[in-house]
């Protein structure tokens, strides 16, 4: 039985949780929980209806034999630098956080880091035509206008939420300066990047769309493999709007193909 850690007990992780205890509990065991709001393990624990101990994430991370990341950029840091060091199995949701990551693409290193799809298409795709060079990859992501009112961006720009009354581009440009601004918004776009190779010619444009009802993603990629264009329009999740119902879903394959013996996909 794999004993599984949980870095994020919020609307994500509490999610994933149950998803484990109702559909992966003959292969493996919610054992340990993490989080910096201590409210919400209790939250969770009570709606698992058992205790489950809470650990720092170091010791979550020496003592799981797979742990499942859904807290926040500084965490998915701490828990892959851990991860990568003691060889351990992860599932990192806040792909923000690891861009850039010393050894993080270092061949025959120890450790695994399984990063789900999430809220976008076409990954595999990307993964297949990177072997071959890619010339330009722009990523364009809109979303409601409440979904991003809470980004650092309106801070540090000085810009006003109550300023946007149409579709209105506020960002254009790298993948790190967008997980900068917006990073519990654009984590499809960290996902994108390493999908290509962590390739600098990897774009993300965000848009705010007061009017919008639903999470949109388009990549449109150039090549020597021809032309990749993929447009996804996603539901925001009932427990969490910041993100799309698909990314959770998303997720959930991921654990299944880290428990399968046959795993689909590139």
């Amino acid at each position: 039985m794999l004993k599984i850690g949980m870095v994020g007990c919020g609307a994500i992780g509490s999610a994933l949780a149950v998803i484990l205890e109702k559909r992966f509990r003959k292969i493996a065991k919610l054992s340990f929980l993490c989080d910096e709001n201590s409210k919400q393990i209790d939250r969770l624990r009570r709606r698992l209806k058992r205790y489950i101990p809470s650990l720092a994430i170091p010791q979550i991370v020496r003592r799981s034999d797979l742990i499942v990341e859904c807290a926040s950029q500084s965490a998915a840091r701490r828990v892959a630098s851990l991860g990568m060091k003691y060889g351990k199995t992860m599932m990192i949701l806040s792909v923000g956080g690891i861009i850039g990551l010393k050894g993080l693409r270092k061949k025959g290193s120890s450790g695994s880091i399984f990063i789900p799809s999430g809220a976008v298409g076409g990954v595999d795709a990307l993964l297949a035509a990177s072997e071959s060079g890619l010339d330009s990859v722009l990523l364009s992501t809109s979303k409601p206008l409440s979904a991003l009112k809470d980004a650092p961006f309106w801070k540090q720009k000085k810009a006003s939420v109550k300023s946007v009354s149409r579709p209105t581009v506020l960002f254009e440009g790298s993948v790190r300066e967008a997980v900068r601004l917006f990073p519990q918004n654009v984590n499809v776009a960290a996902t994108v990047s390493l999908a290509c190779g962590g390739s600098r010619r990897v774009r993300i444009r965000v848009v705010a769309d007061p009017k919008a009802k639903r999470n949109r993603h388009e990549i449109l990629a150039k090549g020597r493999f021809g032309q990749l264009r993929f447009v996804a329009s996603n539901l925001p999740s009932g427990e969490n709007p910041r993100t799309s119902a698909l990314a959770i879903q998303s997720a959930e394959a991921c654990l299944r193909k880290i428990f399968s013996r046959c795993k689909v996909g590139t």
